[in-house]
């Protein structure tokens, strides 16, 4: 990722709750980002101009905590609906092409767009 980044998580909230039950509680990264769960079945985090480094400790657990949710969905059960166990996350670095994604952001309703900012614009 590039100097400085922003991110967007959504992820359901039974995922979210499930977390919490099988002790895989969120990062402390969690604690500092933007929280939005005023959806019924859908709770956001963001985050803008933070340094994403992966050799940072938080961000470190950050993505493997993003890993294990991925282990998680792939062994659900069969009878819960993996559309209820997922999240989707989505990384815009300052870098040209600079774009990560995680699970399904789409599903959020999260998309990178990208843009020209010049003096004339």
């Amino acid at each position: 990722m590039g100097y400085r980044s922003d991110g967007v998580i959504g992820m359901t909230k039974q995922l979210y709750n499930l977390t919490s039950l099988l002790q895989k509680n969120l990062p402390p990264l969690f604690a500092d980002m933007d929280k939005d769960d005023t959806d019924e079945y859908t709770i956001y985090f963001s985050f803008y101009n933070w340094k994403m480094y992966g050799s940072y400790t938080d961000v470190a657990r950050f993505y493997a905590w993003m890993e294990e949710m991925d282990d998680i969905i792939n062994e659900a059960d069969c009878n819960q609906d993996k559309h209820d166990l997922s999240y989707g996350y989505i990384e815009v670095g300052e870098d040209d092409g600079d774009i990560s994604t995680y699970g399904s952001p789409h599903d959020f309703k999260i998309y990178a767009h990208t843009h020209i900012d010049s003096p004339i614009s």
